[in-house]
């Protein structure tokens, strides 16, 4: 297998690079299994990060219905993923990664489907300066899990809200940290929504109707279908707003 930023990488330690071989080739010279516990067993950043890549990659693998054979090791693997992200990002020419801040990276996509709630702080502090776009996305991502809450982390909507609301960055940054808001069900998500809902920008302007239209259509259902009226089918929210408007007018009869 592959990893998604450290191919290139290769260990010092004669045990821990046959492991990292075998879990590139499966060449037999130790289990698959063994070897990747000896990497994220090592309490090196880079093997355990290099651990933790190849758990997302099977991770990402597991949804065409294989199941991911490190599923038994969650709780170990999102324990190191949160050691890693407490260190400082390593820069690519001290990692041999493909990528700055990769070992952040690999323990965010380690963290997407095993993040909680109690990892919100510890996700905002790597996102307010996150070390490469890659750790801008992997973190947005493992932030949505750990959003799934009744009382979703103030300092994590903060930082998300600030990044969404920040005209100098990327419309793709802004799109991300504004989608993964749509996570928090909270009125002040909807009021970021609503006030990005005016954007010249037409990618901002979508997404922000989209998190609205999942979640808000009690508070913000006008503008909602105001924006609809004009929504050409081929924007990539379209299905979601029309469906949303519709499960809502099913629900609200006496409304519509």
């Amino acid at each position: 297998m592959t990893t998604y930023y450290w191919n290139p990488a290769r260990l010092d330690a004669p045990e821990l690079e046959t492991a990292r071989q075998e879990l590139e080739t499966s060449a037999g010279a130790m289990g698959w299994d063994e070897a990747f516990l000896a990497l994220l067993r090592s309490g090196q950043t880079i093997p355990v990060s290099i651990a933790l890549d190849t758990y997302s990659n099977e991770e990402a693998t597991a949804r065409w219905g294989f199941g991911n054979p490190l599923e038994r090791h969650a709780e170990e693997v999102l324990d190191r993923a949160r050691d890693v992200l407490r260190q400082p990002p390593m820069p690519a020419v001290d990692s041999g990664a493909v990528k700055d801040g990769a070992d952040h990276s690999s323990a965010l996509g380690a963290m997407m489907n095993l993040a909680r709630p109690e990892d919100a702080d510890l996700i905002a502090a790597v996102l307010r300066d996150p070390a490469s776009s890659e750790v801008h996305l992997t973190g947005c991502t493992a932030a949505g899990r750990a959003l799934w809450t009744e009382e979703p982390s103030p300092v994590l909507i903060e930082v998300l809200s600030g990044i969404a609301l920040d005209a100098s960055r990327p419309t793709d940054e802004r799109n991300h940290a504004l989608r993964t808001l749509g996570s928090a069900e909270t009125p002040l998500v909807a009021e970021i929504a609503a006030r990005i809902a005016q954007t010249e920008d037409a990618k901002l302007r979508s997404t922000a109707i989209v998190v609205l239209a999942r979640a808000h259509l009690d508070t913000h259902r006008e503008l909602v279908e105001r924006f609809f009226g004009t929504c050409p089918p081929t924007d990539p929210n379209y299905p979601d707003i029309r469906d949303y408007l519709e499960e809502w007018a099913e629900d609200h009869p006496e409304q519509t």
